[in-house]
């Protein structure tokens, strides 16, 4: 899946409000999953994990807690 793809995922699920985000995580597979090159990721051969993803969720679920109250 592109970036364009994900991004326009996004866009249309936003037409009902708010509810989508679009994040690019460089050398990061869709479940957070660490790869040191594409051909790593296409050949399923995932490095360690990259604690810099850490920060990036707290973040976002920090983001979500204060901007929806539902």
């Amino acid at each position: 899946m592109s970036r364009e793809d994900s991004e326009l995922i996004a866009a249309y699920v936003n037409k009902n409000g708010d509810l989508a985000s679009f994040y690019e995580i460089p050398n990061t597979g869709h479940t957070f999953q660490h790869y040191l090159s594409l051909a790593d990721a296409f050949k399923g051969k995932s490095a360690p994990f990259d604690p810099k993803v850490i920060a990036l969720l707290a973040d976002w679920l920090r983001n979500k807690a204060t901007t929806h109250e539902d």
